[in-house]
């Protein structure tokens, strides 16, 4: 069953358009540390563009910029 409002939820996934590119942000809800290992991961895929972590006064903040191009096709920002 669904959290009734995402006060009850452990975590909240967000996806949004970011200049042709998806923008994914997981919320956490709560002040503990993300593990570390998630971004290396997040980091290793091919199509990741940037990642971090942050924090809001919602709590802890996972996000990645993901290209929609195929790996080979995209130029490397500088």
């Amino acid at each position: 069953m669904p959290p009734a409002s995402t006060a009850d939820a452990l975590a909240c996934v967000h996806l949004a358009d970011q200049d042709g590119m998806i923008l994914l942000v997981v919320l956490s809800h709560t002040e503990a540390e993300p593990d570390q290992t998630m971004l290396t991961t997040l980091a290793g895929i091919s199509t990741t563009v940037s990642c971090d972590v942050d924090a809001s006064d919602e709590g802890r903040r996972v996000w990645a910029l993901v290209s929609t191009e195929p790996p080979g096709s995209r130029t490397p920002a500088a």
